[in-house]
């Protein structure tokens, strides 16, 4: 699914979904 160019943006793309999540669950977002 991921170019191996690009195997960093998978982890950077889950944390970033992770922080999203976590601002809504903190009302802050």
């Amino acid at each position: 699914m991921f170019d191996s160019r690009y195997d960093w943006e998978a982890p950077l793309f889950s944390l970033v979904i992770g922080a999203i999540k976590f601002l809504k669950d903190t009302k802050y977002f």
